[in-house]
């Protein structure tokens, strides 16, 4: 680091994809993806979408002169955008709220049944299952804000986010752009087909000694490995019959079955704990 930029603060534009690329430069490594390059022959012979480059850019330079990176609009998600000073907020966000220095306390412990923040994304045998039928008190729940077409804030400013611009006539052309920025961003999102859940997965791991790994359809992936004992595959042999019975019967969980198990269950704190706010049982 040179001398004079020692103990300094570098107030520049870092995205957290950029970190990759920022420790293979200082380490001398290519960061350059040449397997997926090498990937992208096939892909284009066989008419798929190839895979992008590397999603981040070497820092150091900037860093060590001072210099914002990231003077360009860097597009967080397809409901956010953060074009310095300004970010732009679309749609609902959940866990919107501000929280103290020391968060969760006890506070929060006792009261969050009622006031959240609840966790979003529950699933029960992988199917969604909402803290609430009424969609107005899953947001509650979540601590959702909504900015529908867009809220504004100018981050060097406002660091915390506590002014919405978006009303603010002044700022009407920053808000109108950066929404068409985020609309045109959007459409270079890599988004393939992932696929699906799928019982092979837990087959798979169930052989493997109950470890998930990839390429659950490979023959030749997962050669070589040492054979189970005789006590690890009766586990996985019980493992296996308990997991494909489950799936046989919950291929698909009715809208009226979530319903009625959130009507007759909810969210309710209790039974035994270590958390020193919670009475112990």
């Amino acid at each position: 680091v040179p001398a004079d930029r020692r103990g300094e603060i570098f107030d520049g534009v870092v995205s957290i994809a950029d970190w990759y690329a920022t420790f293979s430069t200082i380490a001398g490594v290519d960061y350059f993806d040449a397997e997926a390059n090498e990937t992208n022959r096939y892909l284009y012979e066989h008419g798929l979408p190839p895979l992008p480059p590397v999603d981040g850019r070497p820092q150091w330079d900037n860093i060590v002169s001072g210099t914002n990176g990231r003077a360009d609009p860097l597009h967080l998600s397809e409901n956010a955008l953060l074009h310095w000073p300004f970010k732009l907020v679309t749609e609902k966000q959940e866990y919107s709220f501000y929280q103290g220095e020391l968060f969760p306390n006890c506070t929060t412990v006792m009261e969050y049944s009622e006031n959240g923040p609840l966790f979003a994304d529950m699933k029960i045998f992988g199917a969604s299952m909402k803290l609430s039928t009424n969609e107005t008190v899953q947001d509650q729940l979540t601590l959702t804000s909504d900015c529908g077409d867009g809220c504004l804030y100018n981050v060097l400013e406002d660091p915390e986010e506590h002014e919405d611009l978006s009303s603010d006539p002044s700022y009407a052309d920053i808000r109108s752009r950066l929404l068409q920025t985020l609309k045109d961003m959007n459409r270079g999102i890599f988004s393939p087909d992932r696929g699906s859940a799928t019982l092979q997965a837990c087959l798979v791991g169930a052989d493997l000694g109950g470890f998930y790994g990839p390429f659950v359809d490979s023959e030749t992936f997962y050669a070589g490995l040492e054979p189970l004992s005789s006590q690890q595959q009766r586990v996985r042999d019980k493992v296996k019959s308990d997991i494909t019975g489950l799936n046989a019967s919950l291929d698909r969980i009715p809208e009226a079955t979530k319903e009625e198990f959130v009507a007759n269950h909810g969210i309710k704190p209790g039974g035994s704990t270590l958390d020193s706010c919670l009475p112990h049982i």
